[in-house]
C-alpha cells in the first residue's frame, strides 16, 4: 500500500512543477519587488527602457520555464518516473530566483586578467618584500638570489590562480553566500539579497554523486567544466553565485544519475525538500522583502509611482540622486518628463511653491519652509547619517 502511494505521488509531480512555476508568476505580478540598479543598467545597455517592471518579470518567468523544460529534455533520464522529479528540482533551484533580481553582478574591470597584469604583479611582489623587511624591524633582508626565487611575478601569478581554483571547493559560497560574505566582507555591513546556487542539503548529495559518477561526469562534461571553471575564477569567489552558473547543468546531470539509481523513498524525500526550499525562498523574497533585500529598489519604484500619481498636482518635482542613479531608474519605469529634475537637495535650500521634493530624511530636514506630505518607509540607511526611507515635502 505504501509503495502504491509513493507511485501515485511520483506520477503527480508534474502538478507540483506547474504549481511552483505558477506560484512565482502570480507573486511576481501581484507583489512587485522593484528593479535593482544592476538589472536596469543591463537592460538599458541593450536599449530596453521605459517598459516598467512587469514585462521584465513576466519575460524572465517565461525564460525560467523554458530553462526548466529545456534542461530536462537535454538531460532526459532513462526512467520515466525520474523526469518530473528532475523538472521539479530544476524549477525549485534557488538560483532560478536570480532571473528576477540580478544582484551581485561583478564589474568587468575587477577581473583576474587585471590582477595578472605585469605591472600589478610587480607592485605586489615589491610590497610583499617590503612587508617582510619591515617585519624584521628593518634589520635583515634575504639575499638577492633567494628573493628572486621566492618573490617573483610567475610564482605570484600561480598563487593567485591556484587560490581561486581551490576556492571553488568552498561550498559555503555555493549554498550560504550570506554567511560567506559576512565573513569575507570588509565594509562591516551585513550583506543582503544574496541567493545561493544550491541548497545546503544538496552539498553532500553532490559530493556523493561526484565520488560515485565522477569519471562519467568528467568524460561527458570535460570541456564544459573547464569553461565553467575559467568563468568562475575570472572574478573573486564572492561573485560565485553569479559566475558559477555554468556549473549548474553539470550538477543537474549528477542529480539525474543519482535519481535513476535511487529508490522511491529518496525521490519522495527530495521532492519534499524542494517544496520546503521553495516555500522558504518565496516567503523571504516576496513577504519579507525589507528584511531580506536592500531598500534601494523599493525606493526607486516608490518614488516613480508617487511622481506618476501626483503629476497633475505639482508644477515640478525635484528628486534626489544622492542614493544612486535615480534618473536611470525613472527612465526604466517610464518616459521622462520635463517636470522632474534629478539632483541632490541643498543644505538650507528654500522650498518653492508648487514644487514637490523627494529626498532622504537628512536632506529634507536641512531644507527651509517645508512640510512633509508623505514618507516612503525603508529599513536600510542607504546613505550614512541621512536616515531611512524617502521623505516627500513641499512648501
Amino acid at each position: 500500500m505504501f509503495d502504491s502511494l509513493i507511485i501515485n505521488f511520483v506520477n503527480r509531480i508534474w502538478i507540483l512543477v506547474a504549481a511552483v512555476l505558477l506560484a512565482k508568476l502570480g507573486l511576481a505580478v501581484s507583489r512587485p519587488l522593484g528593479v535593482d540598479v544592476d538589472q536596469a543598467v543591463i537592460l538599458a545597455k541593450i536599449g530596453i527602457t521605459g517598459i516598467g517592471e512587469m514585462p521584465v518579470r513576466v519575460g524572465l518567468w517565461f525564460f525560467q520555464a523554458l530553462v526548466t523544460m529545456g534542461a530536462v529534455k537535454w538531460l532526459l533520464p532513462r526512467k520515466k518516473a525520474v523526469i518530473p522529479v528532475l523538472a521539479l528540482i530544476i524549477a525549485a533551484s534557488p538560483w532560478m530566483n536570480q532571473f528576477f533580481l540580478f544582484w551581485n553582478t561583478p564589474r568587468w574591470e575587477d577581473n583576474l586578467g587585471k590582477r595578472l597584469r605585469p605591472n600589478n604583479l610587480s607592485e605586489q611582489v615589491n610590497l610583499t618584500q617590503k612587508e617582510f623587511f619591515v617585519a624584521t624591524n628593518k634589520t635583515y633582508m634575504l639575499p638577492a638570489v633567494v628573493r628572486k626565487i621566492v618573490f617573483n611575478k610567475f610564482a605570484l601569478a600561480g598563487q593567485i590562480v591556484s587560490e581561486r581554483l581551490v576556492s571553488l571547493a568552498d561550498f559555503e559560497h555555493w549554498s550560504a553566500p550570506l554567511s560567506a560574505w559576512a565573513i569575507t566582507g570588509m565594509s562591516g555591513l551585513p550583506p543582503k539579497g544574496l541567493l545561493p546556487l544550491m541548497y545546503f542539503w544538496e552539498v553532500p548529495l553532490l559530493l556523493y554523486g561526484m565520488y560515485k559518477y565522477g569519471g562519467e561526469i568528467w568524460k561527458r562534461w570535460k570541456w564544459w567544466i573547464v569553461t565553467a571553471g575559467m568563468l568562475a575564477i575570472w572574478w573573486e569567489k564572492r561573485f560565485l553565485i553569479t559566475t558559477g552558473v555554468l556549473f549548474l547543468p553539470v550538477m543537474w546531470d549528477v542529480w539525474r544519475m543519482i535519481l535513476e539509481r535511487a529508490g522511491k523513498k529518496l525521490l519522495v524525500g527530495w521532492v519534499v525538500l524542494c517544496l520546503v526550499g521553495v516555500a522558504y525562498f518565496y516567503k523571504q523574497i516576496w513577504f519579507e522583502t525589507d528584511d531580506w533585500r536592500y531598500s534601494d529598489a523599493k525606493l526607486y519604484a516608490g518614488m516613480y509611482a508617487w511622481v506618476k500619481d501626483n503629476s497633475a498636482n505639482f508644477d515640478k518635482f525635484v528628486v534626489t540622486d544622492k542614493l544612486g542613479p535615480t534618473d536611470l531608474m525613472f527612465r526604466f519605469y517610464g518616459p521622462r518628463t520635463k517636470q522632474v529634475e534629478f539632483r541632490q537637495l541643498r543644505n538650507g535650500e528654500e522650498a518653492v511653491p508648487g514644487v514637490a521634493y523627494l529626498g532622504l530624511p537628512g536632506e529634507i530636514e536641512k531644507m527651509r519652509s517645508t512640510r512633509i506630505l508623505e514618507k516612503i518607509s525603508a529599513k536600510d540607511e542607504l546613505v550614512y547619517k541621512y536616515g531611512q526611507g524617502i521623505w516627500i515635502a513641499t512648501k
